[in-house]
């Protein structure tokens, strides 16, 4: 997917805050509106996003590593529009190693812009050592700033 590079200005809003006024606010100032649906699965996500977007304005969804993971996920994409999705990959997420994960984060990049949320110093590690194809990375929290801290306040998005 070929797009163009440019820092990122995003608020992340909970599901019932999923109304006209947030993503035209989100288009008129240039800043993206992330709704966070990770508590939602691939089959909860099609009739809510259905019944709160019916004009397929939202652009940019958080979700879960199992919906990030569940095969229906590029399909329901491509219904959707949804154009970025946005993985929290804490390693409580996935047992074990994180190939899987990374692995499915670069099919999906081939249709979509994937930015995975990493805030474990582990997965980070097998995230530099094997993201090819994926192409962006946000650290979590104070591990933006270089501190390691269960806050989600911050957030830098990083492209290479």
């Amino acid at each position: 997917m070929v797009e163009q590079r440019a820092p990122i200005i995003a608020f992340v809003w909970r599901p019932e805050e999923l109304i006209p006024a947030v993503t035209q606010m989100a288009h008129r100032t240039g800043s993206r509106a992330i709704f966070d649906v990770s508590p939602l699965g691939v089959e909860a996500l099609r009739p809510f996003l259905r019944q709160a977007d019916p004009a397929g304005q939202v652009r940019d969804v958080k979700i879960s590593v199992s919906t990030l993971m569940d095969p229906s996920l590029g399909p329901w994409l491509q219904e959707t529009g949804v154009q970025d999705i946005w993985v929290e990959c804490q390693p409580q997420s996935f047992p074990g190693d994180p190939a899987a994960v990374l692995e499915r984060l670069r099919e999906l990049s081939e249709t979509c812009r994937c930015f995975p949320i990493i805030g474990d110093l582990n997965f980070l590690a097998a995230f530099l050592r094997d993201s090819s194809g994926i192409g962006r990375l946000v650290l979590k929290g104070c591990e933006a700033s270089g501190f390691v801290s269960p806050d989600t306040n911050y957030m830098s998005n990083i492209e290479y």
